[in-house]
């Protein structure tokens, strides 16, 4: 079966699936089309793990960072708009 997300209020248009993620490969995908969107990844202790600029980030973004078991934060930020989201990958 397809997976189907629907976007709830207060996502901020923003959502990141699967949360949990098995294999660490994660979809970010938003209702609005951001111009120089720079996406990054932190472990809780601060670690930057991952950083990517996207010049037209619109609709969904795929993110391989691989099976390292652990809580992270995703953060993306893009002219007038900034959302962190907590993530988890498990094996």
């Amino acid at each position: 079966d397809p997976l189907v997300y629907i976007f709830e209020d207060g996502n901020q248009g923003f959502s990141i699936y699967p949360n949990p993620s098995r294999d660490g490969n994660l979809t970010l995908e938003t209702k609005e089309d951001w111009q120089g969107a720079q996406v990054t990844v932190w472990t809780l202790t601060g670690q930057l793990v991952f950083e990517d600029r996207v010049d037209a980030f619109n609709e969904r973004k795929f993110l391989r960072m691989g099976p390292q078991p652990g809580t992270y934060i995703v953060r993306v930020r893009a002219e007038g708009f900034s959302v962190s989201k907590r993530i988890l990958v498990v094996l």
